[in-house]
């Protein structure tokens, strides 16, 4: 029995060192290439013929990714994909994004697939993406797919993530599921969802799909009142900064923090209100779909 055991125990462990070595060979592909185009003390001007070099090492990552995460098989979307990382620059939008390859379906729903172990990395990388003064991804990678961080920093390089509230499903045993009401955007403010993001963990995957909403639920009025209200507190706030001669940086904080809070209380407003909305069931079943076809075997 025990010589079976450790046949098994070796097999096991054999089995995942060699999922491990295409992984390992894109993260070092990537990380000397990010090294390559971001040298010590250079921040001069990028030459065409350096943009033209980095297009040609996304190229090859995109390659790289494509061997290491294997043929997608989920209905409604094909091709080979393209790299999610938009650029090799730091400081550039889409530097840093989450280490994968993005496909898209009809109508305009985009999915973005990697694997386990290059997202559980990508989680580590980005333990303090934003520095210490904002909300970083946590390294639970199951909390970290619940968390507005995770979205912006993955996959929207070019507007924040807000949600709106989670939206309930069911999922297979062995998987971890989550989905939840969003909008992508620049700026805090009155908004209702415009799109669902779904994300799916197996044992081997990580799976997030963006998509329009399926029925448009509007802010409901006593939502946006706790907007308006803390906009109003903001403004006396901002009229003694003002008065300070803009000098009192503390005063200005103190304006910033009383926006985000009541546009964190106006999404949560919408977030429990849209539960007996008419149009709640459909949205749920539109998540559900989702997280079925990403599972389904």
């Amino acid at each position: 029995m025990k010589r079976v055991f450790a046949a098994i125990l070796t097999a096991v462990l054999a089995s995942a060192a060699h999922a491990a070595v295409p992984e390992e060979g894109y993260l070092a592909a990537r990380d000397s290439y990010i090294a390559k185009f971001n040298p010590a003390g250079d921040a001069g001007t990028v030459s065409d013929a350096v943009v033209k070099d980095e297009e040609r090492a996304r190229a090859d990552l995109a390659a790289r990714l494509r061997a290491t995460i294997g043929p997608l098989n989920i209905k409604g979307y094909a091709g080979e994909g393209s790299l999610t990382i938009e650029s090799l620059f730091k400081g550039d939008l889409g530097f840093g994004a989450l280490d994968g390859l993005a496909f898209t379906a009809q109508p305009d729903a985009n999915l973005v697939v990697t694997t386990r172990g290059l997202f559980e990395r990508w989680v580590r990388d980005h333990k303090d993406w934003w520095g210490s003064a904002l909300g970083n991804i946590p390294q639970d990678p199951v909390a970290a797919v619940k968390t507005e961080a995770f979205y912006t920093q993955a996959i929207s390089a070019d507007a924040a993530v807000s949600s709106f509230g989670e939206l309930p499903v069911t999922k297979p045993a062995d998987t971890v599921a989550f989905a939840m009401l969003a909008i992508r955007r620049q700026d805090i403010g009155p908004a209702a969802p415009e799109e669902m993001m779904v994300s799916v963990v197996d044992g081997s995957r990580l799976y997030v799909v963006s998509a329009p909403i399926a029925a448009t639920v509007p802010l409901m009025p006593a939502c946006e009142a706790l907007w308006n209200e803390a906009q109003s507190k903001a403004s006396k706030v901002l009229d003694a900064y003002a008065d300070s001669g803009r000098k009192d940086e503390k005063l200005f904080d103190e304006y910033n923090r009383v926006q985000e809070q009541g546009d964190a209380a106006m999404r949560q407003c919408f977030a429990e209100r849209v539960r007996s909305d008419a149009a709640y069931g459909k949205l749920v079943k539109q998540a559900q779909d989702i997280v079925d076809q990403l599972t389904a075997k």
